[in-house]
């Protein structure tokens, strides 16, 4: 996904009327234009294409704000009743007439399969090929780079970097885009082996924050199923519509933690590591009582740590030391 930090949207609102060119038209284009073997085309092309498709995610996620009654939050009950499917009904209409003010033409929702390349960032790997073939190496080696952070047991993309790095004998260099808390926890990382602790204790503070924001933000924007349209013409009675809808939702929801993680190896272990840098990061600037917190909420998602296991040992020691999870992180995990 192609997630923008949603305290923007007041200031990067679509603009009304504004019609833009679909992201599936940029990316026929785009493929034309790779089989003609236009590289700067293509690659301009595909660029567009995810461009375009992140602007009608955040005109999507507006308007289910808009239209909502409720407050976006982590809500682990997607279960439609048949009761409220009306309001619910009611809801999607407006969310499609928002979209339609906000893009300029009608919401589309396309093939679940080609949603999943874009969330991904899949075209990326096209973009890093059109760079080669162009002579860009710069830009070949971080299109390869922003499709790894996105895809990171892409074995074969691994090693086409390994032998760019090898063969141009540069530094690592960064993505052409990355999530706005990835970039945040990266700055935090360098913070830490610069061992600047306030900073690092500042930046992961924001990554935190911004992870769980976006991760219910993007659950929010499940609210709008894959293909409502399926869903109403495919199962006859009401009760099949709303068992449909809900998977759909369930299914989308439990993406969200995969895609928020970056493929990580559970949807726990990106968020961990965060805490994992802030608990020492706060123990260096003397915030005992914060870093006992960040310990006793890295514990609840792994449990197996040495390190952790043993600070938290410590601190059990210290008696004006509560070990009481982060709030923020304690109703985070009560929303999976």
């Amino acid at each position: 996904i192609i997630i923008l930090q949603f305290a923007s949207f007041a200031q990067s609102e679509p603009k009304p009327g504004k019609k833009e060119t679909n992201y599936m038209v940029y990316r026929s284009r785009a493929f034309e234009a790779y089989a003609d073997q236009k590289w700067e085309i293509t690659s301009k092309l595909l660029q567009s294409a995810i461009d375009n498709y992140a602007f009608r995610q955040r005109a999507l996620s507006f308007c289910i704000q808009r239209c909502s009654d409720e407050e976006v939050k982590s809500d682990t009950k997607p279960i439609l009743e048949i009761s409220s499917m009306t309001e619910y009904l009611s809801m999607l209409g407006c969310v499609e007439r928002c979209c339609l003010e906000k893009l300029g033409d009608p919401l589309i929702i396309e093939d679940p399969l080609i949603d999943e390349i874009f969330r991904n960032n899949q075209y990326y790997s096209i973009i890093q090929q059109a760079f080669q073939m162009s002579g860009n190496l710069l830009g070949s080696v971080r299109a390869g780079e922003t499709f790894f952070l996105f895809n990171p047991s892409n074995v074969a993309m691994y090693r086409r970097l390994g032998s760019f790095y090898r063969e141009a004998g540069m530094d690592r260099q960064e993505p052409l885009q990355e999530p706005l808390y990835h970039e945040q926890y990266r700055t935090a990382v360098k913070s830490y082996t610069e061992e600047d602790w306030p900073k690092c204790s500042y930046m992961l503070e924001q990554a935190i924050a911004t992870y769980i924001r976006l991760t219910d933000l993007c659950r929010a924007r499940c609210t709008y199923p894959y293909d409502k349209t399926s869903a109403l013409k495919k199962v006859l009675d009401l009760s099949g519509v709303v068992v449909e809808i809900t998977r759909q939702i369930g299914e989308c929801r439990l993406n969200c933690f995969d895609d928020m993680s970056l493929r990580s190896l559970s949807e726990s272990a990106y968020l961990a590591g965060m805490l994992e840098y802030l608990q020492y990061c706060q123990y260096m600037v003397g915030q005992y009582q914060h870093s006992a917190s960040s310990c006793y909420s890295y514990q609840l998602m792994d449990s197996r740590n040495s390190l952790i296991n043993d600070n938290i040992a410590v601190y059990r020691e210290i008696n004006d030391i509560n070990l009481i999870p982060r709030k923020d992180i304690a109703e985070f995990l009560d929303s999976y």
